[in-house]
C-alpha cells in the first residue's frame, strides 16, 4: 500500500475510532496525569506532558516543542517541529515524540537537548497516531490506522511491523514489557459481533490472534499481565469479555454480563463495569437471580473481583454512568456524559453514594492527586473537589485555562493560558508561581 493511501486509510480509520470511542459510559477517559497517557500525551491538542522523573514539563508552543524547568523556570525549545504525541522513557532521560512535519517518531535526549534517533511512520498526526513505550525501555510502539510498528528504544532500529485487516480501536503495551495487544474494529455475522484481538510478541514479532464474541472498545489489562477485560458501551451485544493472557496460551475465557469500558483499581483486584436493567442477557449470569431485572433504577455499577470473577451491583440511577477510580481504589467519581447532572462519589468499601456539595462538577477534564484527597476539574474555571468531605469549590484564576495537568508532588497544577504560555499554579498560594513563556 502506498504512503498516500496508507495515510488516507489511517485518517478514515481514525474517524471510525473517534466515533466509536466518543465519550459514552464506563471508564472515564478524560483524566490527565503525570507521565504517559493512553495512546501518548496529545501535545497536538494542547495537553501538557509532566515528567514522572525529572524536574520538567513539555508542551507545544506554536509549531515547536518546548520544555520548562520547574525549579529555575528556564524554558528551552527542542528540535521537534509540529509535535503530535509523546511517550516517556521509563529508564532514561528520553522522550519519544511524533512529528507531523516529517511523519516521524523522534527519540529526544532531554539532557543533551538533541535527537537521538528518528524513524518514519505512515502518519504522525495527533488524530491518527498512538505512541507508547515499554516499562523496561526496550521498545517503542507506534500505531496508525491498520498498522503497528515496533522500534528498539535505544537505537531506533525497526524490530517489527504488523498489518491488520480492520481499523485499530486500541493498542497497548503489556505491563510485562514483552507483549502488546491490538484490538480491531468488530464485524457482524447476523446479530452476533466478533472482534479480533491480537497479541504481539515484541521480542520475536510473532502474533497470536483471538476471536472474542463482543464489540470492540478499549481493553483493561491487569497489572500482572495475566488477564484483560473488553467491554463496549454501545452495541447490540455488550458483555464484559474476559481474556486469559497466559503467555503463549492467550485465549478468550468467557463473557460476563455488563457494559464498559472497564476501569481497573490500581491494585488490580477490582474491575468496574455497569449494567443496564433494560438490556440484560440472563444467559450470562451464573445465577440469574442476581440480575436486577425489576430494579427501580435503570443503571447499576458492577464491581467485579478480578480473581474469581464474582460480581455485585450498586444502583446508580437512570443516566448512563461513567466513572474514575481514585489512586487508593476506595472511591469512584461517577457522572454521566449524556446530561449535565453533577458528579457523585461512591465509597467503594461501603457501596454507598455521597452527593457533592458546592458548585456542580462534571468530569470532562480533570486530574487526581496521588493521595486521593482531591480532584481538580477544568470546566471553564478550575474547581477543587475535596473527595474526603465531598465538597467542591472554585479555584480563582485571572485567565480561562485551556488544558490542565498536575505536578508529580501534587503541589501545583499546570494550566495552559494560551498557545504560548503555561502557568505553574501553586496550590498553596493559589497563584502562578511560574509562567513558561517561550521567547519568539
Amino acid at each position: 500500500m502506498g504512503i498516500a493511501k496508507r495515510i488516507e486509510v489511517g485518517a478514515a480509520a481514525a474517524a471510525v475510532v473517534a466515533a466509536l470511542l466518543a465519550c459514552k459510559g464506563g471508564a472515564n477517559q478524560n483524566q490527565k496525569g503525570v507521565g504517559d497517557q493512553p495512546g501518548g500525551v496529545a501535545l497536538g491538542l494542547g495537553d501538557i506532558a509532566v515528567a514522572p522523573v525529572g524536574d520538567y514539563v513539555l508542551f507545544k508552543r506554536g509549531d515547536e516543542l518546548a520544555t520548562g524547568n520547574l525549579t529555575t523556570g528556564a524554558i528551552d525549545t527542542l528540535p521537534v517541529q509540529k509535535p503530535s504525541r509523546l511517550a516517556f522513557s521509563k529508564q532514561r532521560p528520553f522522550v519519544y515524540v511524533g512529528t507531523e512535519a516529517t511523519s516521524e517518531i523522534l527519540a529526544v535526549d532531554m539532557e543533551a537537548r538533541k535527537v537521538g534517533w528518528r524513524q518514519g511512520v505512515p502518519s504522525a498526526y495527533t488524530s491518527v497516531l498512538r505512541l507508547m513505550s515499554s516499562k523496561d525501555d526496550r521498545f517503542v510502539v507506534s500505531a496508525q490506522g491498520q498498522e503497528v510498528q515496533v522500534f528498539d528504544a535505544t537505537s531506533g532500529a525497526p524490530k517489527g511491523s504488523f498489518a491488520f485487516e480492520g481499523a485499530l480501536i486500541d493498542v497497548q503495551v503489556f505491563p510485562d514489557s514483552k507483549r502488546a495487544l491490538a484490538v480491531e474494529l468488530h464485524e457482524w455475522s447476523g446479530d452476533a459481533p466478533s472482534t479480533r484481538v491480537t497479541v504481539l510478541d515484541l521480542e520475536t514479532s510473532a502474533r497470536r490472534t483471538l476471536t472474542v464474541p463482543n464489540c470492540a472498545d478499549r481493553v483493561a489489562i491487569s497489572a500482572d499481565s495475566k488477564r484483560a477485560l473488553l467491554a463496549p458501551t454501545t452495541c447490540q451485544k455488550d458483555p464484559v469479555s474476559v481474556i486469559d493472557l497466559s503467555e503463549g496460551a492467550e485465549k478468550f475465557e468467557r463473557n460476563l454480563p455488563g457494559f464498559g469500558p472497564v476501569a481497573l483499581s490500581p491494585d488490580g483486584t477490582t474491575a468496574v463495569a455497569f449494567l443496564d436493567r433494560d438490556s440484560i442477557d440472563l444467559t450470562l449470569f451464573d445465577d440469574p437471580k442476581l440480575a436486577p431485572t425489576n430494579a427501580a433504577e435503570r443503571y447499576h455499577l458492577m464491581l467485579i473481583d478480578t480473581g474469581n470473577l464474582s460480581y455485585e451491583f450498586v444502583a446508580a440511577g437512570d443516566e448512563l454512568p461513567r466513572f474514575a477510580i481514585t489512586p487508593d481504589g476506595n472511591v469512584l467519581l461517577v457522572d454521566t456524559a449524556w446530561t449535565d447532572d453533577a458528579a457523585r462519589l461512591l465509597d467503594v468499601p461501603s457501596r454507598t453514594f455521597k452527593p457533592i456539595a458546592g458548585p456542580k462538577v462534571r468530569l470532562d477534564n480533570f486530574v487526581l492527586t496521588k493521595d486521593s484527597s482531591h480532584a481538580f476539574v477544568l470546566q471553564g474555571s478550575v474547581y477543587d473537589l475535596d473527595i474526603g468531605s465531598a465538597i467542591s469549590s472554585m479555584v480563582g484564576t485571572s485567565f480561562t485555562p485551556k488544558n490542565i495537568n498536575i505536578s508529580a508532588d501534587d503541589k501545583a497544577l499546570f494550566l495552559r493560558v494560551d498557545d504560548d504560555e503555561i502557568c505553574m499554579f501553586d496550590l498553596a498560594t493559589r497563584s502562578c508561581a511560574r509562567s513558561f513563556v517561550a521567547v519568539q
